[in-house]
C-alpha cells in the first residue's frame, strides 16, 4: 500500500471514532524505544506510527523453493523409471542412452531441489 492509498482510507475513516482496541504488543525494552524514535522522527504519535505501519507494511512471506506435489510426482516418475530399468536388467535387455540421460537428469533436478530445500531450512 502506498500513501496516496492510505489517505484515501484515511479520509474515509475521517469521524468515525477510534473505539477498537487491539490486544497488547508485547516488546523488548530495545524494540519499544526504537519504536518510540521512529514515531518521533515521523512527526507522529505512538498510536499513529503503529497504526500507520501496521496498515501499510508490506507483509514478505517466504515462498517455498518447490512445489512438493510436483516432487512428489518426479519422485513417482523416478520409481517408475527404477523399475523399468530392474525389469530392462532382469530380461537382459539394454537400457536405452535416452533413459539413462532422463534417469540421471531427474537425480540431479531432485538433488537440486533437495540442496535448495536444506540451506532453506537451515
Amino acid at each position: 500500500m502506498n500513501d496516496e492509498e492510505y489517505k484515501e482510507i484515511e479520509i474515509a475513516m475521517q469521524g468515525e471514532k477510534k473505539t477498537e482496541v487491539l490486544p497488547p504488543l508485547r516488546v523488548t525494552k530495545s524494540e519499544r524505544d526504537i519504536i518510540k524514535e521512529k514515531a518521533a522522527q515521523a512527526g507522529l504519535s505512538l498510536s499513529d506510527y503503529i497504526r500507520k505501519s501496521c496498515i501499510m507494511a508490506a507483509i514478505i512471506t517466504p515462498q517455498p523453493l518447490a512445489d512438493f506435489k510436483m516432487v512428489h510426482a518426479l519422485n513417482k516418475i523416478g520409481v517408475l523409471l527404477n523399475q523399468y530399468q530392474h525389469k530392462m536388467n532382469a530380461t537382459g535387455q539394454q537400457i536405452p542412452k535416452e533413459f539413462k540421460a532422463t534417469w540421471t537428469r531427474l537425480n540431479q533436478f531432485l538433488d537440486e531441489i533437495e540442496a535448495a530445500y536444506v540451506s532453506q531450512n537451515s
